[in-house]
């Protein structure tokens, strides 16, 4: 079963440009078993051997027939992925640009906010009912 989830997260989010894939990662324990199992039962018994195109093919169709629990596996696959250190540093070394939230320290690459910009807006008058 973990091969199997791991071959569907690997799908989900394959390694390009050097990060790694998410089902190589050992990621499915942090992945909710209630997510995976309508997934799991779901899935064609040959998807591991199935070429990519099969298993994209695969997942489309079980995208249409359980969008709600496709797209909490999404959002699991993508929340464990993302916040996986290895792949942070792995987007660091490629982009070189920090791997981090943007708060409480900003980045360096923007500029400072010019209030200039929305001047026009401020001039309008307000678009809601004050009572």
């Amino acid at each position: 079963m973990s091969d199997l989830r791991a071959a569907v997260m690997d799908r989900l989010l394959p390694p390009s440009l050097g990060l790694p894939g998410a089902g190589t990662l050992g990621l499915s324990p942090a992945i909710a078993e209630a997510i995976f199992t309508p997934i799991m039962e779901a899935l064609p018994d040959s998807f591991e051997s199935a070429s990519s195109e099969e298993r994209t093919a695969a997942l489309a169709a079980l995208e249409a027939h359980l969008p709600s629990a496709f797209a909490a596996l999404l959002q699991a696959v993508y929340s464990a992925y993302y916040t996986d250190r290895r792949v942070r540093d792995a987007i660091e070394r490629a982009t070189g640009f920090p791997a981090r939230a943007p708060q409480p320290l900003g980045h360096s690459v923007l500029k400072p906010f010019d209030p200039s910009l929305v001047q026009a807006q401020r001039g309008r008058p307000a678009l809601w009912r004050s009572n």
